[in-house]
């Protein structure tokens, strides 16, 4: 059960991951849209439209939060670079750079399963650098 839940939100992401979560990510939504433009020539279609709509609405979301922020993340930017995501002309060159930079394999928010989680092992209290500086 955790490995899907990892699959599904993960905190990080490689640049393979990235791209193909992002294409199925596009691929989705552009059958929603096309969904959407064959529900608007059907009489009583709004509900259909309406829950169309809001698939689509919750796949940005999801897209923005566990496909994009992740990566970001990765890379070792502020998560307040997600908002270049959203500006129209900026968003298609950002995520163009998030495929391309590679990324440290290690941020703040913990490192991949692959890496070791050794603890850094204690030098002592810090008064000893006081000392030897005196």
């Amino acid at each position: 059960m955790n490995a899907i839940l990892r699959f599904f939100f993960p905190q990080m992401l490689g640049r393979a991951s990235y791209f193909i979560r992002l294409i199925l990510a596009n691929l989705a939504t552009a059958i929603l849209y096309f969904g959407i433009e064959d529900a608007e020539h059907k009489e009583e279609a709004g509900f259909l439209v309406g829950v169309l709509l809001l698939a689509m609405i919750l796949l940005t979301i999801y897209a923005a939060i566990y496909i994009i922020l992740p990566r970001i993340r990765e890379i070792g930017l502020s998560g307040w670079t997600l908002i270049l995501a959203f500006i129209p002309v900026v968003a298609g060159f950002f995520g163009m750079s998030l495929l391309f930079v590679s990324g440290s394999r290690l941020g703040k928010f913990g490192s991949f399963e692959s890496e070791s989680t050794e603890v850094p092992e204690d030098d002592g209290p810090a008064d000893q650098d006081s000392a030897a500086l005196e």
